[in-house]
């Protein structure tokens, strides 16, 4: 079946948020882990994870909701993290990358990074994670891309904004809307063999016509003329010739 609109929606969202915001949060984290450890430079593996697990608070460390993100950290291999790890690393591993928060009620423009990272992780919860139908009405789909779209401005940059708009602007194909383009092709093919078709067909019966005016007046002129009558030789260079 087709998707609806609001069903595609929630697939954009899940695109944007499973495989475009991890890819440029690892960036922002390798960027800012060697801006606070200059003699600690990221190099993926259990070395840098080990280290990274020491920096992390005992306190964050002795929570066992925590286990999960940190065994993902700690092992070393950001390639590995998804965007609820990379929160994570952010917001809560206690490894001040990057400045805290404020409360949203004295949040002022410029953000922080944390809280345009704050937004992903609202985005996330709201309009992904938490919910229990595949489906994002439009007005919310609007907001989730306006938000979605400022944070990768301010905090990715250009291609990633780039990048986020041609996912709003795409269009989902499912296998029934592939097998219908498939059957759209063929028949504009079909369609196009057909006039092709049709204009080699007016050509010949443009030189038909030609041909039986030609020989309508050959008869003409030998039934009324007393010059001698045109031999079958005659006859063939003028149709030859025509």
């Amino acid at each position: 079946m087709e998707l609806s609109d609001e069903k595609e929606n929630f697939v954009k969202i899940a695109n944007i948020v499973l495989d475009i915001v991890p890819k440029y949060l690892r960036k922002v984290f390798i960027a800012q882990w060697n801006k606070k450890y200059p003699n600690q430079i990221w190099q993926s593996g259990p070395a840098i994870g080990k280290f990274l697990f020491n920096e992390m608070p005992a306190n964050v460390k002795g929570n066992y909701k925590n286990k999960p993100y940190i065994d993902n950290l700690s092992a070393g291999y950001e390639d590995n993290w998804d965007t609820t790890t990379l929160v994570f690393a952010f917001l809560f591993s206690g490894l001040a990358l990057i400045p805290t928060r404020r409360s949203k009620g004295s949040r002022t423009s410029p953000l922080r990074i944390s809280e345009e990272i704050d937004i992903i992780r609202e985005i996330r919860n709201d309009a992904f994670a938490h919910v229990s139908t595949m489906s994002c009405p439009g007005p919310d789909f609007t907001n989730i891309m306006t938000n979605i779209k400022s944070v990768a401005k301010n905090v990715f940059g250009k291609n990633a904004e780039d990048e986020i708009s041609k996912i709003e602007a795409s269009q989902i194909e499912t296998k029934s809307s592939i097998q219908l383009k498939t059957r759209l092709d063929a028949e504009i093919k079909r369609n196009k063999d057909l006039e092709d078709l049709k204009e080699k067909v007016e050509t010949i019966e443009d030189t038909v016509g030609n041909l039986q005016q030609s020989f309508g007046q050959l008869q003409a002129n030998l039934s009324g003329s007393k010059l001698q009558p045109y031999t079958e030789k005659d006859i063939g260079e003028l149709i030859f010739n025509f």
